[in-house]
C-alpha cells in the first residue's frame, strides 16, 4: 500500500513539472494564446467627415445632454456601395447605413479591435444649408461682405 502511495506521488511529481515545464517553454518560445471573433454589425447615421480612406457617421445624438456618438470607419478597395456610384457622391450631412466587420483579439497583451467598412448604403441626402453670407458695416466705410468657410 505504501508502495502505490509514493508510486502516485511519484508520477503525479513528474506529470506536473512536465505540465509547467511546457507551459515556461511556450511563454519562451513566443507563443501566446490569442482568442479572435469576428462579427459583422450595422450602424446608420449622419456623415460628420470624409476622406478616401475613411468615413465618420454621427449615430446617436442626446440634445439633452448636448452628446453624440460617433465612429469613424477605414474604408478599402473592397467596400461594396449601395445607391451610389462613387464615394464622391456622398457629403457631409447625408445619411448612410454602413454594415462593418469588427475583428476583437484577446491576449495576455490586451484587447485588439479593428473595424472595417465592408457595405455602405445611401439612405437620404443632407439638408443642411449653406452658411449664408454676413455684411458687416464699419463707420465711415463701405460695407463689406464676410463669408464662413
Amino acid at each position: 500500500m505504501k508502495i502505490m502511495i509514493k508510486a502516485g506521488l511519484v508520477v503525479g511529481l513528474v506529470l506536473g513539472l512536465a505540465v509547467m515545464g511546457f507551459g515556461q517553454e511556450a511563454k519562451e518560445k513566443g507563443v501566446e494564446k490569442i482568442r479572435r471573433s469576428s462579427q459583422m454589425k450595422e450602424v446608420q447615421g449622419e456623415i460628420t467627415w470624409m476622406s478616401k480612406s475613411y468615413i465618420a457617421i454621427v449615430f446617436q445624438r442626446n440634445d439633452a445632454g448636448k452628446s453624440e456618438e460617433e465612429i469613424l470607419l477605414p474604408l478599402d478597395k473592397e467596400t461594396n456601395l449601395v445607391h451610389l456610384r462613387t464615394l464622391g457622391d456622398l457629403a457631409r450631412g447625408d445619411t448612410v447605413r454602413i454594415q462593418y466587420e469588427e475583428e476583437i483579439e484577446e491576449g495576455e497583451a490586451g484587447r485588439k479591435e479593428t473595424r472595417k467598412a465592408k457595405v455602405i448604403s445611401f439612405v437620404r441626402k443632407g439638408n443642411q444649408k449653406p452658411i449664408p453670407a454676413v455684411t458687416v458695416e464699419a463707420p465711415g466705410k463701405e460695407s463689406q461682405v464676410l463669408k464662413s468657410e
